[in-house]
């Protein structure tokens, strides 16, 4: 029988592979059957360009450590349910020497009454 730990780990282990391999781009809906298709216009001649970096322009620097910082926290506040569904999976089950004590305690009684 498997143990639930390892469900929930293998569990854990699929959700973070779905998000490595996930889209950032934002969705964008597919063009309506009824609509008209747009007249495609001539596109203008692109002019080759070399690796663009401006200094001024934020667009061009690399992500500050906060920004990974808070796309960590975003993750693991994601994550929360199953963060929380693992903490109960993970204190539901006691070793066998505290289960068979809790047994045998259970099982010591008497039916005397004490007079």
């Amino acid at each position: 029988m498997v143990r639930a730990r390892t469900v929930a780990l293998l569990l854990c282990a699929a959700a973070i592979a779905t998000l490595a391999y996930a889209d950032d781009e934002p969705y964008e809906p597919r063009p309506d059957a009824d609509a008209e298709p747009e007249e495609a216009a001539e596109p203008e001649p692109k002019i080759p360009e070399g690796p663009k970096f401006d200094y001024m322009d934020p667009d061009t620097w690399s992500p500050p450590p906060a920004q990974y910082v808070w796309m960590f926290v975003k993750l693991i506040a994601a994550f929360s349910p199953i963060w929380a569904i693992l903490a109960v999976l993970m204190s539901a089950w006691e070793d066998e020497e505290a289960e068979k004590l809790k047994r045998s305690k259970k099982a010591d009684f008497t039916f005397d009454s004490p007079e």
